[in-house]
């Protein structure tokens, strides 16, 4: 596992290490306590995100999500 700190408005890309292609930008928009939001800019048609906690089904989806 990477660790690493980052500050509001600043991102991690994920990058193809046979292509270089940015694959995926990960941003940090806020943080609030002990809760921060990030933003995630990937193709749509290409990648699917999902919580974890959903993947594994120990928490319902929530109500009208289509995944």
């Amino acid at each position: 596992m990477l660790i690493l700190k980052r500050n509001v408005g600043e991102s991690v890309l994920i990058k193809d290490n046979e292509t270089g292609e940015i694959i995926m930008e990960i941003q940090i928009t806020s943080l609030k306590g002990n809760q921060i939001k990030l933003g995630f800019e990937a193709s749509r048609d290409r990648y699917f995100i999902i919580r974890k906690e959903i993947a594994d089904g120990t928490k319902p989806k929530p109500p009208g999500a289509s995944y």
